[in-house]
């Protein structure tokens, strides 16, 4: 008897997988998601940091294999931390079960007349996964871009307070003067050209955060899929047991 239930219960798994839908785009998972990639991203960058700072080095090809390897471990690093951002979130995906009882009768019937039960419904594959996964890493992103905006505010703002505490009473003529040769100093840098050895750095720098950011949507995006149809899965399984 056991061993005629085993391939009905599989059966009843890889037919009704589908019927385990999500109907609405589930915020608290998307929240989630962003919330535990941010806070795996700035561990890493914490220890990104410090392996940094015990293998700094002041020759120029030693600054050269330092921003390689810190680019491939940057980007490694990203993929795998928002691989399993995309994962939880895809498992804290609310599920809906619609029309079970429906398909099981289909299902039923069609056994007995010895049938295929996937020519009454097939097995969708559904994207809602890599919705949810994309809308995390998004929300991560902007999280990010503010945290950032908000240390570096405070940042200058407490350099600002410093440098009005270290400057005398008094002085009002050294503040101009010093004033009108920074404007002569920026003046004089906005006309120096680009050459074009820096603008070719500056495009291989962009074309690499472009990469970071892509692989990382990536990895969100496929991990938050794949974790929704392990939840699919283990679901579709307890209800059958």
């Amino acid at each position: 008897m056991s061993l005629n239930q085993e391939p009905q219960r599989s059966i009843y798994e890889n037919h009704c997988l589908h019927y385990y839908k999500v109907k609405t785009i589930n915020w608290s998972a998307v929240i989630s998601g962003a919330m535990i990639a941010f806070g795996l991203t700035f561990l890493f960058n914490l220890l990104t940091l410090g392996i940094g700072l015990t293998i700094i080095s002041t020759s120029e090809q030693g600054v050269r294999d330092l921003a390689f390897n810190g680019f491939i471990w940057s980007l490694i690093g990203g993929v795998i931390i928002l691989f399993i951002a995309g994962w939880k979130t895809g498992k804290l995906i609310k599920l809906h079960p619609s029309d079970i009882a429906y398909c099981h009768e289909k299902l039923n019937a069609n056994l007995a007349q010895a049938s295929a039960p996937m020519e009454v419904c097939k097995t969708k594959c559904c994207y809602h996964g890599m919705t949810h996964g994309f809308l995390a890493w998004a929300l991560y992103l902007i999280i990010s871009l503010v945290f950032t905006f908000l240390l570096s505010h405070a940042t200058a703002v407490s350099s600002l307070n410093s440098s009005f505490l270290n400057i005398p009473l008094g002085i009002p003529q050294a503040v101009a003067e010093t004033a009108n040769t920074a404007k002569v100093q920026q003046k004089a840098t906005a006309e120096v050209p680009i050459s074009p050895k820096t603008a070719e750095k500056a495009g291989i720098e962009i074309i690499g955060i472009f990469l970071i950011f892509t692989l990382g949507a990536a990895a969100s995006s496929i991990g938050c899929h794949l974790g929704l149809l392990c939840h699919r899965k283990c679901v579709t399984a307890n209800l059958n047991k």
